[in-house]
């Protein structure tokens, strides 16, 4: 077995022992509190009453089991792009061209079926239902650069994509930089993922909200927010790697023939603290937050701000 693929595969094995050790530190019940604390603290809304923290801590422990076998199954692809390939591909390039996307997208998409399929707090019979004064956009969940920027990486991409074609068909017919490689799979993924992730996103829109009082309508609003954050960083996510991978795909062309494509290997480190930054930007700030301050901004983590004398 050669080093790159040897490397390859022990990617592949960490990946999953990580999402092992993690749900299986979850799974326990000090696991669950901390995973409800961090939840709260995140988004900012009282807890309210111990029937809203059951509710949640169940809720996120079925989206931590989801996004585990999602994640599983994400491995098992990419160990299966190993096991069939005909050539050895770089280890580096097979984890953020392979890997990484088909972990995340796995852990993501099944993540979401699960919470397009329920609710925080079900159907309970013999309590008031409230109903939404006002109907609500994605832009109430979610900022409006973090909505749309997968949208304008994938248009890019496809853009730089098509220009490539254009330059190599006009200079001598060789339309390799754009053909080869992982270059076209990863583009026409991420124009599903985006496809996908926005039907997704108004589907859970499309959603009942069966809840008893104004609290309650804000906790499912934040299991709402933290899904449609969390499909808006998996297409954005997607569409940077495609636009990356068309981008290294055309500077790989400046270096055809040497043994060390430079412009290649770094295209890769750039490809790479982008994908890092995106993920911050989509993890920190007011990414899980955005939906209090534009929907429920009379609540604060303890209560209501009007009875504390404070702003939000």
């Amino acid at each position: 077995m050669e080093t790159d693929s040897l490397f390859s595969w022990l990617f592949v094995a960490v990946c999953a022992a990580a999402i092992l050790v993690r749900v299986l530190i979850e799974r326990g019940h000090r696991g669950q509190k901390k995973h409800v604390f961090r939840f709260w603290q995140q988004v900012g809304l009282p807890m309210g009453t111990e029937e809203i923290h059951d509710s949640l801590r169940v809720r996120l422990q079925r989206s931590v089991n989801a996004a585990f076998v999602g994640g599983v199954l994400g491995a098992l692809v990419a160990a299966a792009q190993l096991w069939v390939g005909q050539e050895p591909l770089l280890s580096f390039t097979f984890m953020w061209q392979a890997a990484i996307p088909a972990i995340l997208i796995g852990a993501t998409l099944c993540d979401v079926v699960v919470t397009v399929r329920d609710t925080l707090f079900g159907q309970r019979a013999g309590l008031p239902r409230m109903a939404r004064a006002q109907a609500v956009t994605l832009g109430d969940y979610i900022s409006r650069w973090r909505l749309y920027a997968a949208a304008v990486l994938v248009l890019l991409a496809v853009l730089l994509g098509a220009a490539a074609v254009i330059i190599a068909l006009v200079k001598d017919d060789d339309l390799g930089p754009v053909l080869e490689g992982m270059s076209l799979p990863l583009l026409l993924t991420a124009v599903i993922i985006c496809g996908v992730c926005a039907m997704a996103a108004n589907k859970l829109l499309q959603q009942p909200q069966p809840v008893s009082d104004k609290l309650e309508l804000a906790w499912d609003d934040a299991v709402r927010a933290d899904t449609i954050r969390k499909l808006a960083q998996l297409a954005t996510l997607t569409s940077w790697f495609a636009l990356s991978a068309v981008g290294i795909g055309i500077l790989g062309e400046f270096d055809r023939g040497q043994d060390i494509q430079m412009s290649v290997v770094i295209g890769q480190c750039i490809a790479m603290v982008g994908y890092s930054v995106i993920f911050m930007l989509f993890s920190y700030g007011n990414a899980h937050s955005f939906f209090r301050r534009r929907l429920w901004p009379e609540f604060t983590p303890y209560g209501l701000a009007s009875e504390q004398g404070t702003l939000s």
